[in-house]
């Protein structure tokens, strides 16, 4: 492992150039020509202003770049976002500079604050799949303690959808495509008089999965077997079958005082892929028991015909805005129903042996109060009272054909939690020059966590299930201070230095016996610079961090002396984390257009201690590859538009358990799509091809109790055609 100096890698960038030779006079009140990069307006920091105006790495893509780009999920999103990393299989994890916790269950909470306009998500898993109708997504890196609060550690993602027109309007797509894909994408604005309007917007997507799943029993005539094999016909895994739709709706009540209102409802019975197995095609029982063992194509899996995933959600946001004289006033309330039936092969094998049925639910409730106002045109200030309650539960059976054609009941788990929380935070920035500006925050959080499982597992010396039960009462909070300087050399340079501090609390493991974690803690370092140049023609921001990170919570898998193998979090190490980033963008010309982006990281975990072994081991972070990067290059011609693009990703390790095998090679993708529009730019056709030189890797390996480590494969080259409207 190769060690970056913590004061190198930050002492790096000031070999970066401000290219002053690069700028002219700008007129910054115009619209930007077509030849000009347009401004991009975040609220980032709760209220409106410039992306590069903000003093930290903040990466902002618009839905209608999304859309041209046929980013459809936020797996894809990590493509072309440096900094970012998805695992496959249906997971729900989320890693930004290496950090996220890599399970999200009943006890645990996701290290990445997902926001849907303005709501905080305790279940990501409702937003990580199909995208539709957004204004733009951001991604904040590093901790954002102060503002967001609560699972912030590794960043935030903030998911603002499209606000009603003024007008009545359309727009919308209809796709098909590989494995017999068949996408649409639908919004209408409805105007209300002079007040405002609604707009009601849907998705749905349907493929039929590009995984085959083996008949076993087409070849295992000669196997002694007590139980059935699977049926013929199984149908492809990694389909898809989404269905969501949104009513948003905004209206101004007086002069002072504007509502807006947001509804979505989510229905996702896809099989994500959790569950392949890397079984090979064979015959040979004794083989396949004495895995593990890697099957020989990617594209064929043998596993159970019962697999299978219903996913329905509900987000719902009200938001009251105040203006008064000098302050405005904001409430936020925020309500979220969340349900999850999982079936799934837990053996590992295409034979009937061993099955899972979990039901995973929560319900969220939040409030936020946010008073905002200027400081005599010199800074300003956000200020606020956070308020949030969940109520989760969790169901889980074991069934075992191979104990007993019967099926013989494993194991049983039924848990449930409860989680409050409070918090305070205020943030101030304030000019202390004409170039120097300072930002000071910081938030109080108290969380209360209830935790209470029961179940039964199997005694292997009689086969008699045998009961267990218990309980956890958790309480943390915490100070999370924020500080920053920011220079600006002038309109279009600016250079900033920041320290931010992340928290989240415990929780617990609902398994027997029933176990606690503690609360793990990050420091953030960022030096960082953003600037304009060339006429508005080109951007260029770079940013270098450590990160000091204590009591992390790590999945880790352990074996009980009576058999079997257990998944626990435990505050099993703390890490350094340095990294740089580079995210550059030009307009070449009024044809050609060219974006870059590159991120390095490097991790050091220390105090892991790797399961069945006493002494401490030397691991890299999961999902912290050292290398990633993309390149993109544009072309507009009329009515003709085209996009080229290479992505790379260096060796990732899934998880800290086995890192053997757990690894996947570097990774480099080529994607490409076109569009034309005619009718007055009514009417358009897209072209969208992704993979195209049709590389197989792995988004996912895990272990699991079964007969093998499971694995879930990406998808391979990838087409899609549109014929899309807007009037």
């Amino acid at each position: 492992m190769i060690r970056t100096p913590k004061l190198s890698i930050l002492a790096s960038l000031a070999i970066l150039p401000i290219f002053p030779a690069l700028t002219v006079a700008q007129d910054t009140g115009a619209e930007p020509r077509s030849d000009q990069i347009e401004e991009i307006v975040v609220t980032a920091r709760k209220r409106d202003e410039a992306l590069n105006d903000i003093p930290s790495s903040v990466q902002v893509h618009t839905g209608a770049l999304m859309q041209e780009m046929a980013i459809t999920n936020v797996a894809d999103m990590q493509w072309v976002t440096p900094g970012l990393s998805v695992p496959g299989g249906g997971r729900g994890s989320v890693a930004i500079r290496g950090i996220s916790n890599n399970i999200s269950g009943l006890g645990s909470d996701p290290s990445t604050a997902v926001h849907y306009d303005g709501v905080y998500l305790p279940r990501p898993a409702l937003v990580l799949r199909e995208f539709y109708d957004l204004e733009r997504i951001e991604v904040l890196k590093g901790p954002e303690g102060t503002l967001y609060g609560r699972n912030a550690t590794a960043g935030v993602i903030n998911y603002i959808t499209k606000s009603p027109g003024e007008d009545f309007s359309f727009d919308g797509f209809i796709g098909t495509g590989s494995f017999d894909l068949v996408r649409s994408n639908l919004a209408v604005d409805i105007p209300m008089g002079d007040s405002g309007g609604i707009r009601i917007s849907g998705a749905y997507s349907k493929d039929e999965g590009y995984t085959e799943i083996i008949d076993v029993s087409e070849f295992a005539d000669d196997i002694t077997w007590e139980g059935p094999f699977t049926e013929p016909g199984s149908p492809e895994i990694d389909n898809v079958d989404y269905l969501s739709f949104r009513v948003k709706g905004e209206f101004d009540i007086s002069d002072t005082v504007s509502t807006r209102f947001s509804v979505q409802q989510i229905k996702d019975d896809g099989l994500v892929g959790r569950g392949q197995s890397n079984v090979p095609e064979t015959d040979n029982l004794a083989t396949i028991l004495a895995g593990p063992l890697q099957r020989a194509n990617p594209r064929r899996v043998s596993l159970d015909p019962v697999i299978s995933r219903d996913l329905d959600g509900l987000m719902a946001s009200v938001v009251f805005d105040v203006a008064f004289d000098e302050i405005q006033f904001r409430s936020v309330t925020g309500y979220v129903d969340y349900e999850d039936d999982l079936v799934s092969d837990t053996d590992g094998t295409g034979f009937y042996t061993e099955r899972g049925f979990n039901v995973e639910s929560s319900e969220f409730l939040s409030q936020e109060f946010q008073l905002s106002g200027n400081l005599g045109g010199t800074g300003s200030w956000t200020g606020g009272l956070y308020l949030s309650k969940e109520d989760l539960s969790q169901s889980a059976t074991l069934i075992d054909s191979f104990i007993d054609p019967g099926d013989t009941i494993f194991a049983t788990w039924d848990s449930t939690g409860e989680s409050k929380s409070a918090a305070i935070f205020a943030e101030v920035t304030f000019g202390i020059t004409d170039k120097l500006t300072s930002t000071i925050g910081g938030r109080y959080t108290s969380e209360d966590k209830e935790g209470l499982a029961a179940g039964e597992n199997l005694d292997f010396g009689t086969f008699l299930l045998v009961p267990y039960s218990g309980s956890v009462d958790i309480s943390d909070s915490a100070f999370t201070p924020k500080f920053a300087l920011q220079y600006e050399i002038d309109a279009d340079h600016m250079w900033y230095l920041s320290a931010t501090n992340g928290f989240k609390s415990g929780g617990f493991n609902p398994d027997n016996p029933v176990t606690s974690f503690g609360p793990e803690e990050i420091w953030a370092y960022e030096l960082g610079t953003k600037n304009t140049l060339a006429d508005r023609r080109v951007t260029l921001n770079a940013a270098a961090f450590f990160y000091d990170y204590e009591d992390i919570q790590l999945q880790t898998a352990f074996f009980p002396p009576g058999g079997g193998a257990f998944v626990r979090i435990t505050n099993a190490a703390s890490a350094e984390i340095t990294g740089l980033e580079l995210e550059f963008a030009a307009k070449l010309n009024e044809m050609f257009a060219l974006d870059l982006g590159v991120a390095h990281l490097n991790t050091s975990v220390d105090g892991y201690i790797p399961p069945g072994e006493t002494d401490e081991a030397s691991i890299d972070m999961p999902l912290a590859p050292d290398w990633q990067g993309m390149i993109g290059l544009d072309f507009t011609q009329g009515d003709f538009q085209a996009r080229l693009e290479y992505t790379y990703q260096s060796k990732i390790l899934f998880s800290p358990r086995a890192q053997d095998i757990e690894f996947e090679d570097n990774i480099g993708l080529v994607n490409a799509n076109i569009r034309y529009e005619f009718a007055d730019q009514t009417w358009y056709l897209a072209l969208i091809g992704r993979n195209l030189t049709d590389e197989t890797y792995l988004t996912n390996r895990f272990f699991f109790a079964g007969f093998s480590d499971l694995e879930t494969y990406a998808a391979p080259r990838q087409w899609e055609f549109r014929i899309g409207a807007q009037f």
